[in-house]
């Protein structure tokens, strides 16, 4: 995401090669409030049609991500299920929960299998981002986590278990 000449992730110069860049372009997702600022992003964890957690990465503003999972009924997690990235702090659901539960359900169930759906909460809504089916390859997760996604995925798929 490039704005006023910065690429917001890194907060750095768009120009810093010194050649021009090629680029392409897509629409700004703005943040819930409107504001043109690197947007929250919702990982949602999704096995099938079941939402199991909800993944929210905040990015400090030297790029840094910070990670808190929630339940779909948003209560965080007690576990930080994620051994790499510090903890983020408690925060209040996006105005789209409920949109972006939905949406993650259905992406999921029409896919079948586990899926991790990433997501923007906009000032017109829910925003499509990306999708991984092996998100950093399945490492950096806590026991817990790797407990709880497991039995979800052989909930999902008795075959594979």
């Amino acid at each position: 995401m490039v704005a006023n000449g910065v690429e917001l992730l890194r907060g750095e110069s768009s120009r810093r090669l010194g050649r021009p860049l090629r680029h392409l372009v897509e629409e700004f997702a703005r943040s819930e409030e409107g504001a043109y600022e690197r947007p929250v992003n919702y990982k949602l964890h999704t096995f099938a049609g079941t939402v199991a957690a909800v993944m929210v990465v905040e990015r400090t503003a030297a790029g840094e991500p910070r990670l808190r999972h929630y339940t779909p009924a948003w209560e965080p997690f007690d576990d930080p299920m994620n051994t790499v990235c510090p903890l983020a702090d408690v925060r209040d659901p996006p105005a789209c929960l409920d949109e972006l539960l939905a949406c993650g359900g259905r992406l999921g169930k029409a896919l079948g299998t586990y899926m991790r759906i990433d997501l923007f909460a906009t000032d017109r809504g829910c925003m499509f981002n990306e999708f991984s089916s092996t998100p950093l390859s399945g490492l950096h997760n806590t026991p817990y986590c790797d407990e709880l996604f497991g039995r979800l995925w052989a909930e999902m798929d008795p075959a594979a278990s």
